[in-house]
C-alpha cells in the first residue's frame, strides 16, 4: 500500500516537473538559437530544433532521476517509502528552484528585449525628428520636429539630455538676444518701458522658437548634472508659466517681458540678464544667482528668493514681499 502511495507520488511529481520543465527549456533554448545561433545564418533549422529537443530532455532527465539520486544518496535511508518521499521532495525542490531561475530570466529578458525596443524606436525617431527641426522652408515641418522631439525626451529618460541639447542649441541658434539692458546704464526710455507691457514693448520668439521653449519646460526632470543651456538667448516676452528651469543657465538671456509666473527656476543662473518688467508671480528663485541682472518693473510678488544672490541686482520698481526674501 505504501509502495502504491509512493508510486503515486512519485508519478505526480514526474507529471509537474514535465509540465513546467520542458516548456521552460524550449523557450530558454529558443531564446539562445535566436541571439546565438540565428546570427550565424548557416545553421538549419532542423538542426536548431534537434539541439533544443536533446537538451530539454537531458535536462528532465537530470532533474527527474539523477539529481534527486546523488542528492539522497547520504544519509542512507533504511525505508524504501522515506527514500520515495525523500527523493520525491527533492525533485519538488529541484522544479521550484528552476522555475525560479526560469521566471528570473523570463523577466530579465522581457526587460532586456523592451529596452532594445525603446531604443529601437529612438534610432528610428530620432534622425527623421532632427532633419524636420532643419527645414527652413516650412514652419509647420519644424514643428512637427519639435512636437517628436519631446515626445522622444518624455518617453526614455536616457535620451532627455541628448533631446535637451538640440532643443536649447536650436533656440540659442533661432533666438538672439537683441535688447539687452543693463542695470548700471539704464536710461529713462527703459525704465518707462519696464511699466509697459511685453506685447507693446517687445517682440515675442518666433512660433517654433515658442514651441521649443514649451517642450524644454515643461518636461520632467529626469535626475540631476543636465541643466539646460540658454545662454544669451532672447527670450523678450517668451511665455515660461509655470516651466521647469531648475539648475538651467540662463546668463546674459534676455527675458524682458516674459511670463515667469510659478516656474521653477530654483539655482538656476540668471547673471546678468534682463528680466526688465518680468511677471515672477510665485516663482520659485531659491538660490537662483542674480549678480548684475536688472529686474527693473518686474514682479516679484509671492515669489521664493530664500538664499537667492542678489549682489548687483537692479531692483528699482519691482514689486516684491520682502519677508519672501
Amino acid at each position: 500500500m505504501y509502495a502504491a502511495i509512493a508510486s503515486g507520488s512519485h508519478y505526480l511529481g514526474q507529471t509537474q516537473i514535465l509540465r513546467y520543465t520542458v516548456p521552460m527549456a524550449r523557450g530558454l533554448l529558443r531564446h539562445w538559437s535566436t541571439t546565438v545561433l540565428g546570427p550565424l545564418g548557416r545553421v538549419p533549422r532542423w538542426l536548431v530544433w534537434s539541439c533544443v529537443l536533446l537538451a530539454a530532455g537531458g535536462l528532465v532527465l537530470l532533474v527527474i532521476w539523477v539529481l534527486p539520486l546523488v542528492l539522497t544518496r547520504h544519509p542512507h535511508v533504511a525505508s524504501e517509502i522515506d527514500r520515495y518521499r525523500a527523493i520525491n521532495d527533492t525533485r519538488t525542490g529541484l522544479v521550484a528552484a528552476i522555475v525560479a531561475i526560469g521566471a528570473a530570466g523570463g523577466l530579465g529578458y522581457t526587460a532586456r528585449t523592451y529596452r532594445l525596443s525603446q531604443q529601437g524606436q529612438f534610432i528610428d525617431r530620432y534622425p527623421k525628428a532632427i532633419e524636420q527641426l532643419g527645414d527652413r522652408e516650412s514652419l509647420e515641418i519644424r514643428l512637427g520636429g519639435i512636437y517628436a522631439l519631446e515626445r522622444l525626451m518624455s518617453d526614455s529618460s536616457r535620451d532627455q539630455p541628448t533631446v535637451m541639447e538640440v532643443l536649447a542649441a536650436f533656440i540659442r541658434e533661432h533666438a538672439h538676444a537683441s535688447s539687452h539692458s543693463n542695470p548700471d546704464a539704464a536710461s529713462d526710455q527703459a525704465r518707462q518701458d519696464a511699466t509697459q507691457t511685453a506685447s507693446e514693448q517687445q517682440l515675442r520668439p518666433a512660433t517654433d522658437v515658442r514651441a521649443a521653449l514649451t517642450g524644454l519646460g515643461r518636461r520632467k526632470r529626469a535626475g540631476h548634472g543636465h541643466p539646460i543651456d540658454l545662454q544669451g538667448a532672447g527670450l523678450q516676452g517668451a511665455n515660461l508659466q509655470g516651466a521647469n528651469l531648475q539648475f538651467a543657465l540662463l546668463v546674459d538671456v534676455n527675458l524682458r517681458g516674459a511670463r515667469l509666473r510659478e516656474a521653477s527656476l530654483e539655482d538656476a543662473n540668471l547673471i546678468d540678464a534682463n528680466l526688465v518688467g518680468a511677471d515672477l508671480t510665485r516663482a520659485n528663485l531659491a538660490g537662483v544667482r542674480l549678480q548684475g541682472a536688472s529686474l527693473q518693473g518686474a514682479n516679484l510678488q509671492g515669489a521664493n528668493l530664500w538664499l537667492a544672490s542678489l549682489e548687483g541686482t537692479n531692483l528699482e520698481g519691482a514689486g516684491r514681499v520682502l519677508g519672501d526674501c
